[in-house]
């Protein structure tokens, strides 16, 4: 079975200026557990629900102006859709990852995997696999909050 069979197909994301209200309302709209960031048309880091959910205890005000830049993990995990579930699996175990964003053959997000419970939690028994995380450091610190003009449908990881 390859990554494309068992994904959840999406293309929904975030910009890293956004609020995190904007980024829960859309996480809840669309029932995700996780939403790629963008800026522009880069992926450059994950906001996973836990997160969000972590922030709820504030008030409708501050969720407002707070930016999603402030709350993501800067590193992005990822498989391509013609990668075994073996493959994922192994990517998973190794970077100890609970979501993988899945791209197609030019890089672009097609979908999401999330790790049945507590899969992600255990070191790889296997052999090397090939690398599938990028980090975006200095990305997640930044100016003034604002609403972006719009980003790419189909935004892409860039290395």
């Amino acid at each position: 079975m390859l990554a494309k069979d068992c994904m959840l197909p999406t293309t929904e994301v975030v910009h890293l200026d956004q609020s995190l209200i904007d980024a829960a309302n859309r996480l809840r709209l669309f029932s995700l557990p996780v939403l790629p960031v963008v800026d522009g048309d880069e992926i450059v880091g994950l906001l996973t629900f836990e997160a969000v959910e972590a922030r709820q205890r504030l008030s409708p005000e501050d969720l407002a102006e707070t930016a999603v830049r402030d709350h993501m993990s800067a590193e992005v995990a990822f498989c391509r859709t013609d990668e075994s579930m073996e493959t994922v699996r192994a990517i998973m175990r190794e970077g100890a990852h609970h979501h993988l964003l899945v791209l197609d053959d030019r890089g672009r997000l097609c979908g999401l995997l999330s790790a049945a419970e507590g899969e992600a939690d255990h070191p790889a028994a296997s052999a090397a696999t090939p690398v599938h995380t990028v980090k975006t450091p200095g990305r997640a610190s930044g100016d003034k909050l604002h609403q972006p003009p719009g980003f790419s449908i189909k935004p892409v990881i860039k290395k």
